[in-house]
């Protein structure tokens, strides 16, 4: 008897269809509560501005500074959600890479780890004071 179910799987329209509505729906969240982010990469590209997703991560941490002694600093976590192929050609992919900076709310923040998935993308970033 046939496996439907990896028939479906296997499937290049029923995985592309599964991939457009998660954009679709990745593209609503983030117009729920959007944040425009300026990108710069390499210290010296800065990229077109960018409406994503911010959320607080809840972990926050101390780290011992270098020089020792001198104190802890403490670390901001933040989670961005960005969309990736909209079926809207009028709305970009999130262009996100680990060790892009930004500003937010007057503070500097760097993206240490990005990850796509159908639909979208997630990257994590932190501030350090």
């Amino acid at each position: 008897m046939p496996d439907f179910n990896a028939y479906l799987n296997d499937s290049p329209l029923v995985n592309f269809m599964a991939d457009v509505s998660q954009a679709v729906d990745v593209y609503r969240l983030i117009q729920d509560d959007p944040t425009s982010i300026v990108l710069i990469r390499d210290k010296s590209t800065t990229l077109a501005a960018q409406t994503v997703r911010i959320e607080w991560a809840n972990t926050q941490g101390n780290i011992q500074m270098p020089q020792g002694p001198a104190g802890t600093a403490h670390i901001r976590r933040l989670v961005i959600f960005g969309v990736k192929d909209h079926p809207d050609s009028t709305i970009a992919d999130t262009d996100i890479q680990v060790g892009d900076r930004f500003r937010l709310n007057d503070e500097n923040y760097r993206v240490t780890n990005v990850a796509e998935y159908p639909g979208g993308v997630q990257a994590s970033a932190e501030r350090a004071t």
